[in-house]
């Protein structure tokens, strides 16, 4: 079974009905205020769901451990559908506890390969155990928050584990690694355990280094550091993009898939500086690195692991033109976000068209790529 065959159409319907609400209530319909909802379905949800499809398929092939059973595939989506059965409710709650569910199910997923492994995980992967960490911290704070376990005090830093600190980790840890791969620029750096261990030991520190710097910068936001907080991360994630990724340079392997996660890279650094330059702005600002950044670049690694695992090559990725629709639809969707703020008198149409354009890219990126995770080629 390959989770994400199941996995990634469910991040698909979450996409879509985490906006959806906007349309609605961008043109005045009497319908509740989505952005109670909407953070949650597009963290916990969609980002999730094709963050846990690609780890519980690339994860076995990384460590060298057994390939995802079919029970753990039906125990997750069965987490996942309960997590999107509550997703509605104002008490948000429910849908935390669903959440946190859900990360235990997965690093437990993870942990049990990694304990039995005959590969050694590259190094940035720390990120990757940072990032799962941080979504089940930031989900946990926010669920005691919420029952008045804990002060709210604690719900800004829970809230940004959850909504960002999750998914940076995770670009981080995985696109140090498979970023510069895609792009041609390096191979995948999986050796047996014993002949680098001891090697990889010795490189850590300067990884757990930038892992402390990123926990810190969230730290310091949610005392009301803003500037300190988020510099932190713009400068921390261009690093380690000009320095590890080289993004600097168009990607060696042509194709269009290759080109718009170059893009994709291009869009997350610049929604991580653009909050400094418009502080009064911040959350608007930071869409265009939740859409063009982490959704653009979610979907063409996503669509890297249906070709590869699916039988169909590469065909597909460096000539399909319904792929680069859907990447423009995304980069508009993000731009229209963006510049929301900048004409209040149809602020909320803004948001509504936004949400319109994001919802086609979706089916569109669906049209092309869903038949052939329901249909391997032989």
């Amino acid at each position: 079974m390959e989770p994400y065959r199941i996995f990634f159409p469910l991040g698909i319907i979450t996409a879509i009905l985490g906006t959806l609400g906007w349309i609605s209530f961008g043109f005045g319909a009497a319908v509740a205020y989505p952005g109670l909802y909407h953070p949650d379905l597009m963290m916990g949800g969609f980002l999730f769901a094709f963050s846990a499809g690609f780890l519980m398929t690339a994860v076995p092939q990384f460590t060298g451990a057994d390939r995802c059973q079919k029970w753990e595939c039906a125990l997750g989506a069965a987490i996942f559908l309960l997590l999107m059965a509550v997703s509605f409710s104002e008490n948000r709650a429910p849908f935390h506890l669903a959440s946190l569910i859900s990360f235990f199910a997965l690093i437990s997923y993870c942990l049990k390969r990694f304990l039995k492994r005959k590969n050694t995980p590259p190094r940035f992967f720390v990120f990757v155990g940072l990032g799962l960490l941080m979504g089940t911290a930031g989900v946990l704070i926010l669920l005691l928050s919420e029952i008045g376990l804990i002060p709210e005090s604690w719900f800004k830093f829970g809230k940004l584990l959850y909504t960002q600190g999750m998914i940076l980790a995770l670009v981080l840890g995985v696109g140090t690694h498979l970023l510069p791969a895609i792009w041609g620029w390096s191979d995948l750096p999986i050796q047996p355990v014993g002949k680098s261990e001891e090697s990889l030991k010795k490189n850590l520190l300067p990884v757990l280094g930038l892992a402390a710097a990123l926990i810190f910068s969230f730290c310091v936001e949610s005392t009301g550091y803003f500037a300190l907080g988020q510099g932190i991360r713009a400068v921390l994630v261009s690093y380690l993009a000009v320095m590890k990724w080289n993004m600097l340079r168009k990607p060696k392997t042509r194709g269009r898939l290759s080109f718009w996660l170059w893009v994709s890279a291009w869009s997350l650094c610049l929604g991580l500086w653009l909050p400094l330059f418009f502080p009064l702005y911040a959350i608007h600002m930071m869409h265009f690195a939740f859409i063009g950044g982490f959704g653009l670049m979610t979907l063409m690694v996503a669509s890297r692991v249906t070709l590869a695992h699916g039988g169909y090559g590469y065909r597909v990725e460096v000539r399909s033109r319904l792929l680069t629709t859907s990447a423009v639809l995304i980069l508009i969707s993000a731009a229209t976000r963006l510049s929301a703020p900048g004409i209040p008198r149809i602020y909320l149409h803004h948001l509504a068209y936004a949400a319109i354009v994001w919802i086609s890219a979706m089916l569109i990126w669906s049209v092309v790529l869903i038949p052939k995770m329901i249909r391997l080629k032989d």
